[in-house]
């Protein structure tokens, strides 16, 4: 059902997001315990969910990938899901 919302590739990226966004919460929550430790437990099942989506989507024979920046022509940064 997810992968049909959303692209396997936006699923790639937002399996990278969700950990990031959860680390820069946990630096502004750094002073109620509760809210972090609640929206790291919410940043958890987002990122298992995006991966379950991603592993999910990619069939046995495809191999989808997402390029997030080339560094130099030729030399990129990029996620490849086999």
């Amino acid at each position: 059902m997810i992968e049909s919302i959303l692209s396997v590739e936006i699923c790639i990226f937002l399996s990278l997001l969700f950990p990031a966004a959860a680390a820069f919460g946990n630096v502004l929550l750094r002073n109620q315990p509760d809210l972090r430790d609640g929206m790291t437990f919410v940043a958890a099942i987002l990122t298992f969910g995006s991966v379950v989506a991603v592993v999910s989507g990619s069939g046995a024979s495809t191999v989808e990938s997402i390029s997030l920046i080339d560094v130099f022509p030729g030399l990129a940064i990029a996620f490849h899901v086999e």
